[in-house]
């Protein structure tokens, strides 16, 4: 069980309230604090700074904390000082909840599942208490007037025609998308008016608390996760291959222009970032983040020769599909974003790649975990030179954790540019 894109796919919401879409302002004001000089070189459990500009940064916690910030701004308001209060909570829950369908004794174990509940517990309240508050701060606000004193709107909001309104299944297409969450239509923070908490009390669909909370959860856990293995694994592959990184830093250097020397980069210059998002797709094809999905068969059908009746569970290796020779060559071991050039694509099937799933029961936040990781490692690039440090080791995946994930600490070397 892939708890995530388990939730997304069942989102109780989905078709009234939760859509891919996104604000450009929200996005991009706290996607790229993720790849500054600041939030670089601040020191922390994921990022040591060395003097002169540079850092060691531990990659997979580091982006897990940045990607958990987003997404706890773009859910529930909270700047990155309030969101600290998720990664203790979350990250343990979502890293037990990964154990659980290889090792289900655990559930029988005390030490292990008595602090396990203990947890659950204080995330079911804490999120429960955001919804009673927001609820509250409501039902008083001073008739005629609209206000929501409990609903804090980011410092940069964008206005109404920031809202997205694209294909979900490209993360470039049309000319005002972010790629993240809309609410019936609107996207989060539009206008200034709150986030997505905000958004579904306001949507007129008649919800209980549960509802919301399960909700509010489902894009805390699966909003963050697969974007920061996607980040960790990327950077990792552009330090073994020095001349992608060549190129991607070229293209960084060509668009957003050089720090210090041109403004703050806009959302639309982060779009443009083509060779990037190549980079990003081919890092998601190498490191399968999802490498396995489970379905049931509702109709019967026939694989292969073999009946399939209804009710069958059936498990389906990504990774498999990502390194198959017959599909991407004999090459398929490197890693090559050219393999994603248009002129490459064409002809090639469409369900040969797919990192977030396909279909009806595909990831329903993917748009929003592309444009972040562009945002972030756009940023990144512009602002900093990436080097693997003296005897880091080829990394080992965790053999139980979804997405996956380095085993061992993958340090990277960070100098300001």
């Amino acid at each position: 069980m892939y708890l995530p894109c388990h939730l997304c796919s069942a989102n109780l919401l989905a078709g009234c309230v939760a859509k891919p879409a996104a604000s450009k302002a929200a996005l991009l004001e706290s996607a790229a604090a993720g790849g500054s000089a600041a939030g670089l070189t601040r020191s922390d459990a994921t990022t040591v700074p060395l003097g002169e500009g540079s850092a060691l940064m531990e990659l997979s916690s580091h982006f897990r904390r940045v990607t958990l910030e987003v997404i706890s701004q773009i859910a529930v308001g909270y700047n990155p000082e309030q969101a600290n209060v998720f990664p203790a909570l979350f990250e343990a829950v979502l890293d037990e909840l990964n154990q659980r369908p290889y090792k289900p004794w655990r559930a029988f174990l005390p030490h292990i599942e008595v602090p396990h509940r203990r947890r659950l517990a204080q995330m079911n309240s804490l999120v429960g208490e955001m919804i009673a508050s927001r609820r509250a701060a409501k039902a008083s606000a001073t008739p005629g007037t609209g206000a929501t004193a409990a609903a804090p709107a980011p410092a940069a909001a964008s206005s109404a025609s920031d809202a997205a309104g694209a294909d979900g299944n490209d993360v470039t297409a049309g000319a005002g998308e972010g790629g993240g969450m809309s609410v019936n239509g609107r996207a989060i923070f539009e206008g200034g008016k709150g986030d997505m908490l905000d958004m579904i009390l306001e949507s007129g669909v008649e919800l209980s608390d549960k509802q919301i909370s399960d909700e509010l959860k489902t894009q805390l856990f699966a909003g963050h996760e697969t974007s920061s293995m996607l980040l960790t694994w990327a950077c990792y592959l552009l330090a073994q291959y020095p001349q992608v990184y060549r190129k991607a830093q070229a293209e960084v250097d060509e668009v957003l222009g050089l720090p210090g020397r041109s403004g703050e980069p806009t959302f639309e210059q982060f779009r443009n970032l083509v060779f990037l998002e190549w980079v990003l797709k081919e890092a998601m094809r190498v490191y399968t983040p999802v490498p396995i999905l489970n379905r049931e068969c509702v109709e019967a059908d026939t694989l292969d020769g073999h009946p399939v009746v209804p009710g069958t569970g059936i498990v389906m290796s990504v990774w498999a599909l990502h390194n198959s020779a017959a599909l991407w060559g004999e090459d398929v071991a490197q890693f090559r974003p050219e393999r994603f050039s248009p002129e490459e694509t064409k002809g090639r099937h469409a369900w040969s790649y797919m990192p977030f799933s396909q279909g009806e029961r595909n990831c329903i936040g993917q748009n929003l975990a592309m444009m972040e990781a562009k945002v972030v490692l756009g940023t990144l690039l512009r602002n900093f030179a990436l080097s693997l440090p003296a005897g880091q080791a080829r990394p080992q995946t965790d053999s139980f954790i979804i997405p996956v994930r380095p085993h061992d600490r993958l340090n990277m070397i960070v100098q300001r540019r």
